[in-house]
């Protein structure tokens, strides 16, 4: 699977725990970020306004995220969680990068994100200023995509670390596996 035992009382049994886990979290994070932004994208669909490019990438995103779980006993999954990991960090700076979009103060959540979560499409009073209508409307819920796609992110770097991690400790295994003499040799060399 990638991780093999050293005689250290299980240390790769530990790892793939740990990585399973991982990934489970991965999965839910995504999920929940595919749920929120999907709600998003078809309230912002009944207002009738246009869907903004980075919710469209989050959504995609995170459909891919979800499908990532089906590599848990591949050989090559470190590649994925690299991948991930990058686009994870695009997403999630790039969300937190529109304007004020982490305080709810900014003109995005006024006139997109809390406008249409709130459904206020068909209620606003003609001239009447959004930020009074809409409020913090869908701020937490905002937020809680923001800090899922960090924690998305963070979860395949850890992914990473152990996968390659386990790439090497299999390589020198086999190493030992084909080279038994030598490996002898060198522990005895290094103990006289």
């Amino acid at each position: 699977m990638g991780l093999k035992d050293t005689g250290t009382c299980g240390l790769s049994a530990c790892l793939f725990t740990t990585q399973i886990i991982g990934r489970l979290l991965s999965f839910a994070c995504a999920i929940t970020v595919f749920v929120l932004v999907g709600v998003q994208i078809e309230r912002t669909h009944d207002a009738g306004a246009s869907i903004d490019s980075k919710l469209t990438y989050t959504m995609i995103l995170s459909g891919i995220a979800m499908l990532d779980i089906t590599l848990i006993f591949t050989k090559w999954r470190f590649v994925s969680d690299l991948v991930l990991t990058i686009m994870w960090l695009v997403d999630a700076s790039t969300l937190s990068g529109i304007d004020g979009s982490l305080s709810c103060e900014g003109s995005w959540q006024h006139t997109v994100w809390g406008y249409c979560w709130g459904r206020f499409f068909g209620d606003v009073i003609p001239g009447l200023d959004p930020s009074m209508v809409v409020g913090s409307s869908g701020c937490y819920e905002w937020r809680l995509v923001i800090i899922l796609a960090y924690l998305a992110m963070s979860v395949h770097v850890v992914n990473y670390i152990i996968d390659t991690n386990g790439c090497i400790w299999k390589v020198g295994a086999d190493e030992r596996k084909l080279f038994p003499v030598k490996m002898r040799e060198d522990r005895q060399a290094s103990v006289t």
